[in-house]
C-alpha cells in the first residue's frame, strides 16, 4: 500500500465517518476504475500516435513531434486537466482540530529539502519505469 491508501482509510472512517466494512468495497471500486483507465488510455494513446509521423518540427530545429510522442503529449493534457480538478475540488486533511501541530513548521522549514528529494527520486524511478515500458512495448 502507499500513503494514498493511508489517507483514504483515515478520511473514510475518521473524517466521513463511514462504516469500516465499506473500505472493501471502496478500494475494489479504486483498483477496477485504475485497471480500466489503463486500459483505456493504453487504447487512446494507440489512436493519438497514428495522428501524423514523427519528425523533426521544423527543418532546423531539434524539437521533434509526431508518432509516438503524441501519446505522451496526450498524457501531459490529461495530467494538466487532472491537476486543475484536484486543485479546484481537493480539501486537505489537516488533522483533527485541537490537535497539536508541532511538527508542521519543522516539517515545512528544515526538511523540505529532503521531502523535495524525494519527490525527484520517485519521479526519476517512475520515468525510468515508463521509458523501460516504452522501449519494451513499442507504441
Amino acid at each position: 500500500f502507499s500513503s494514498f491508501e493511508c489517507w483514504m482509510v483515515s478520511e473514510h472512517v475518521q473524517r466521513h465517518g463511514f462504516s469500516g466494512s465499506l473500505l472493501g468495497f471502496m478500494f475494489g471500486m479504486m483498483y477496477t476504475t485504475m485497471y480500466i483507465t489503463g486500459i483505456a488510455s493504453g487504447f487512446i494513446g494507440e489512436l493519438v500516435t497514428g495522428i501524423s509521423a514523427f519528425g523533426a518540427w521544423s527543418d532546423d530545429s531539434s524539437f521533434h513531434t509526431g508518432g509516438a510522442v503524441h501519446a505522451f503529449d496526450a498524457g501531459v493534457v490529461v495530467l494538466a486537466l487532472a491537476f486543475a480538478l484536484i486543485a479546484l475540488t481537493f480539501h486537505e486533511n489537516y488533522g483533527a482540530r485541537g490537535e497539536a501541530r508541532a511538527g508542521a513548521p519543522r516539517l515545512a522549514g528544515s526538511r523540505a529539502l529532503e521531502v523535495a528529494l524525494v519527490g525527484v527520486v520517485v519521479a526519476l524511478f517512475d520515468s525510468s519505469m515508463f521509458v523501460f515500458i516504452c522501449e519494451w512495448f513499442r507504441c
